[in-house]
């Protein structure tokens, strides 16, 4: 017998490993927020074999960021970055995507490292989604 354990391409963000910023809302309308320069988040074991590239669903009524996505540490290499500007408001939200340019084939943890050098309150965060290939 064989155990076959299926996953959404779409990972609600609150339930991966959050490093850093806190999670937000209600049981059904959550996210993360109170991101700052440097904080990240790990997606585990991504089947990058069928993955493509990444689209995140984000708002910021602040000074906004990027995210960067990173294969196998918070500092590993770069796979592919969205920029997520000032929306007009917290609940204010965009779609951005990004094709990665190369990707190992192989499942590897990738990290979303939340960048704007010094400083805070960046961007809130409801969700991403592994595009395929």
């Amino acid at each position: 017998k064989a155990t076959v354990a299926l996953r959404s391409r779409r990972v609600e963000v609150e339930r991966a490993e959050v490093n850093g910023p806190k999670i937000t809302g209600s049981s059904n309308k959550g996210g993360i927020g109170s991101i700052n320069d440097q904080h990240n988040v790990k997606f585990t074991r991504i089947n990058l074999a069928d993955v493509g590239g990444v689209t995140a669903r984000a708002s910021s009524g602040n000074v906004g960021g990027k995210i960067e996505f990173r294969v196998g540490a918070a500092d590993g290499p770069l796979l592919g970055s969205v920029d997520v500007p000032n929306t007009g408001g917290w609940d204010k939200w965009i779609e951005p995507s990004v094709k990665f340019a190369a990707a190992p084939n192989e499942r590897a943890d990738i990290y979303a490292v939340f960048v704007n050098p010094g400083k805070g309150g960046l961007m809130n965060v409801d969700w991403v989604e592994f595009t395929p290939r």
